[in-house]
């Protein structure tokens, strides 16, 4: 069973009694960890091994960088200007106002989160897209990505994809307009791929799936 010792020099260790008869034992401060005949040969070998956070602060940001979280989706908004019969958002033209995305915002920094995708309803319909986005890029995230149905893009908005360096997946239900239009309207894959050929004039790279 572990066991928990302390010493001057060392911080609190835990022990295991190994099926062997040696003694594992690692500091729970640093997290480093030294196997030996004995509870003073491990705690030993842990000083010598020195000190790898010299205060509770840097422990701190050791744990912040291993404990985040890799991917958030936020859905922004229910609005969206399609009515395809599978979408599961309410049609009650409910959208996130600056006040809570500010508050999510700071959580978001609190959890560690790195990346985060921006989904609806329809994001690019959302009145306030330009101040969330650039809200959302202050606080240093790894990636922001919007999932879209790509016909509501501004070219105010296209400009800001490009100057942020935006990741856009774009939704399709068909590879013509006769399969994609059974789902998701007439006219619409035509407006999808004239929204890609803007996004591949300013550099965005294009990758089917």
């Amino acid at each position: 069973f572990p066991s928990h010792d302390t010493d001057r020099g060392v911080n609190s260790v835990i022990f295991v009694t190994r099926k062997d008869g040696s003694v594992a034992g690692m500091d729970v401060f640093n997290r480093r960890y030294s196997v030996g005949f004995s509870k003073s040969d491990v705690k030993t070998n842990l000083k010598e091994q020195g000190v790898m956070f010299k205060s509770y602060r840097e422990y701190l940001e050791y744990i912040k960088s291993i404990d985040y979280i890799q991917t958030i989706y936020y859905n922004l908004t229910h609005v969206c200007g399609l009515s395809c019969p599978y979408c599961y958002a309410p049609k009650d033209g409910k959208f996130v106002t600056l006040s809570m995305n500010r508050q999510i915002t700071d959580r978001l920094v609190e959890l560690s989160v790195r990346n985060i995708v921006l989904v609806g309803g329809e994001p690019f319909n959302h009145p306030d897209l330009r101040k969330i986005i650039q809200r959302l890029h202050s606080v240093g995230l790894q990636s922001i990505s919007i999932l879209t149905n790509g016909i509501a893009i501004s070219d105010d908005l296209l400009c800001l994809i490009d100057e942020l360096d935006i990741e856009i997946q774009i939704s399709l239900d068909g590879y013509n307009e006769e399969t994609n239009a059974q789902t998701r309207g007439e006219g619409n894959f035509a407006r999808v791929m004239n929204t890609i050929s803007r996004l591949e004039a300013i550099g965005v790279y294009r990758d089917w799936e």
